[in-house]
């Protein structure tokens, strides 16, 4: 068990599909990623190659609350919603906010306040959350 007790929280907003360069994307947003994969290109280690193309941002800490973790994706990127919307809708990209949590001993709080729920809304995106209890 890590030292600190705390969830690990990895909160992400994605932008995937076919024909875009994910590599454009920085430049477009004025964003750097913390992940980009081209569909089909080779992963590090044994992993598969990547499955889909894909432009990410990231942030993963230890938290308490879910939310304080997905808020600070949201704050990265709401700068540039117009542009991410403006790519996103006339290249008809997909966009997804993952959270993923991992469960030691505490748990977090598991609710989004509404001013996140408005956020995450404006992008028209999916909202997916993978809970991985670890914990005796």
């Amino acid at each position: 068990m890590p030292a600190n007790k705390d969830p690990l929280i990895a909160a992400a907003f994605i932008i995937s599909g076919s024909g875009f360069d994910p590599h454009t994307c920085a430049g477009v947003f004025g964003l750097e990623p913390t992940a980009v994969t081209v569909r089909g290109e080779q992963r590090p280690g044994r992993r598969p190659r990547a499955p889909t193309t894909s432009w990410c941002v990231e942030v993963r800490r230890h938290a308490q609350s879910i939310d304080e973790v997905l808020a600070e994706v949201l704050d990265t990127i709401w700068p540039r919603r117009d542009a991410i919307k403006d790519l996103t809708q006339s290249a008809s990209l997909r966009i997804t906010f993952t959270v993923h949590v991992k469960v030691f001993a505490e748990r977090p709080m598991y609710c989004l306040s509404p001013a996140t729920v408005e956020r995450i809304a404006h992008f028209e995106g999916e909202f997916c959350l993978d809970i991985f209890d670890l914990s005796e």
